[in-house]
C-alpha cells in the first residue's frame, strides 16, 4: 500500500469510503486493512503471510524499479503468484463471499430435506468460529490453479493513476460475460480468465489465459497503456471489487475517485444464485448449480484481443470447458495422503 501513498509522506494515504461517500485525507497506512487476530489467536497464519509478503515485496520492488517481470519458472515468479492469489481469499470481502455462498446454497438445499426445512434460516446461519483462517486454509493451494496463466506488466503512461482497494484482487472474464454464461464467469479454471492486481499507481499486473487473448508486446511481457479509457476501466473494475474503501495518493484525483465509486455501486450486482438442474446422465437426479454474480461490466480494452482460436471456439465454450485439464485432475485428486505425509 505504501506504493500508493501520498508522494510527500509514504506513511499516509488518501481513502474514500464508497458506502458512506466519505473521504479521509492522509490516513495512516499502518491502520488500514488490518485487524488484530483476524486469523484467530494462533499466529501461524499471520507468520505464514508475513513470510509470503516479504518474499513477494522483493519481487514487486524489482518489478517497479526495473520495469520487468521475474522470469517464468523462477522462485520470484512463484512467490508473486502465491501472494496475489492469497489476496483472492484473505480479505473481508472474500470471507463474506464464502459465508454467503454457503448459506444461500444451504437455504436452497434445505427446501428438499424434511429436517432441514424446519430450521428458520432467516435468523439462523452457518458460520465458522474463525472464518478468515478457514477461508485461507481451504484455498491455500489455489495458486496452483492459476499457475498456467501468462503474466504481463501494464505500465500506465497517462496522467491518471491506478488505484487500489481493500479487496485488490480483480477477477474478470470477458468471454463468459459476453456469452452471458455467468456460472463460469467466476471460475478460476474457466477459459478466458483475466486477473488484474495493481502494485503501483503506474504499474498493474495482468494474469491472463494466453489461449484466449493476445496482448500487445506479448513476448516482451510489458504493455504501455496510453489510453485513459483503459486506466478508467481497470480502476472501475477495482472499485467494483472493493468492499468499502478505495485508496489513492493524489488528492487532485478525488473527484475522479468519487465518480468511480458512484459508478461501481451502479454496476455491482453482488448476487448469489442457486439453481436446480437435471443431471444429464441421470434424469431422476437433481443437481445444485451455485454461483456468485459480482457484476456485468465488460469494457472493451484496447491492449488485448481474442485469439483466432478463441474467436472460433467462443460460441461453443460450455460449463465443462476448462482451461487446463492437467490442473483439473490435480484439483480432483485426493490429497489427504499428502497432508498426512507432511505432518509425519
Amino acid at each position: 500500500m505504501r506504493n500508493f501513498s501520498q508522494k510527500s509522506n509514504n506513511k499516509v494515504i488518501h481513502l474514500h469510503n464508497k458506502k458512506t461517500n466519505k473521504t479521509v485525507e492522509n490516513a495512516p497506512i499502518k491502520s488500514q486493512a488490518q485487524e488484530s487476530y483476524f486469523y484467530g489467536v494462533d499466529t501461524a497464519f499471520e507468520d505464514f503471510l508475513s513470510h509470503s509478503e516479504c518474499k513477494a515485496s522483493e519481487a514487486i520492488k524489482n518489478i517497479i524499479s526495473e520495469e520487468k517481470l521475474p522470469e517464468q519458472k523462477t522462485k520470484a515468479n512463484s512467490f508473486l503468484l502465491h501472494f496475489v492469489m492469497m489476496y483472492a481469499f484473505r480479505t473481508k470481502a472474500s470471507i463474506h463471499n464464502t459465508e454467503e455462498r454457503i448459506n444461500s446454497a444451504f437455504k436452497k438445499v434445505a427446501k428438499y430435506d424434511k429436517e432441514l426445512s424446519k430450521i428458520d434460516l432467516s435468523t439462523n446461519r452457518i458460520v465458522h468460529p474463525e472464518p478468515a483462517a478457514f477461508n485461507l486454509a481451504y484455498n491455500m493451494d489455489n495458486w496452483v490453479v492459476t499457475s498456467d496463466l501468462s503474466l504481463v506488466l501494464l505500465k500506465n503512461r497517462t496522467e491518471k493513476d491506478f488505484i487500489i482497494s481493500d479487496n485488490p484482487f480483480v477477477q474478470f472474464n470477458p468471454i463468459h460475460l459476453a456469452k452471458k454464461s455467468y456460472p463460469n464467469n467466476g471460475g478460476l479454471l474457466s477459459k478466458g480468465l483475466i486477473i488484474f492486481f495493481p502494485i503501483h499507481p503506474k504499474f498493474c499486473l495482468m494474469f491472463y489465459d494466453s489461449w484466449a487473448y493476445d496482448t500487445i508486446n506479448m513476448k516482451a511481457r510489458k504493455v504501455e497503456i496510453e489510453s485513459i479509457d483503459d486506466i478508467n476501466y481497470i480502476n472501475l473494475l477495482q472499485a467494483i471489487s472493493a468492499d468499502k474503501i478505495l485508496y489513492f495518493g493524489q488528492i487532485e484525483q478525488l473527484e475522479n475517485i468519487k465518480a468511480l465509486s458512484k459508478e461501481s455501486i451502479f454496476h455491482k450486482k453482488d448476487t448469489y444464485i442457486n439453481e436446480t438442474i437435471r443431471d444429464a446422465s441421470k434424469p431422476n437426479k437433481v443437481l445444485l448449480l451455485s454461483y456468485y454474480l459480482e457484476h456485468l461490466f465488460n469494457p472493451d480494452f484496447s491492449f488485448f484481443k481474442l485469439t483466432s482460436n478463441a474467436e472460433k471456439k467462443k460460441p461453443n465454450i460450455g460449463m465443462d470447458d476448462y482451461r487446463n485439464e492437467e490442473i483439473v485432475e490435480w484439483v480432483k485428486m485426493d490429497k489427504s495422503h499428502l497432508w498426512k505425509s507432511k505432518r509425519t
